[in-house]
């Protein structure tokens, strides 16, 4: 975990899965706790499955509660972008859903 800013920087990096899942929640929430603006950086992750793409999602309504924002480093791609179109949270119209968030990056 990182501070640029105001905006907290966390590196997600390996497997970003159930197994871990414990573990990256509990540092994506140390990271809100810090401030409200969350930057994630998944560009080293190797494999996701839906249990990250949740928890991600858990933490961004977090933080807009909260009046901050949780933005991704990158535009999704390898193995989040595999995991994302797996669940169908991608190719939405533009303004549907979520797919935007994952599609944008910084």
């Amino acid at each position: 975990m990182d501070q640029n800013g105001q905006e907290q920087v966390v590196v997600c990096s390996g497997t970003l899965g159930l197994a871990r899942a414990a573990e990256l929640r509990d540092l994506l929430q140390a990271a809100l706790a810090d401030g409200p603006d969350l930057l994630i950086d998944c560009s080293a992750a190797t494999d996701v499955d839906l249990s990250f793409i949740q928890l991600v999602l858990a933490v961004r309504q977090s933080a807009e509660r909260r009046g901050g924002r949780v933005r991704l480093r990158h535009p999704a791609h390898g193995p989040l972008a595999s995991a994302l179109r797996a669940a169908g949270l991608t190719g939405l119209p533009a303004g549907g859903g979520d797919s935007s968030f994952w599609t944008e990056g910084t």
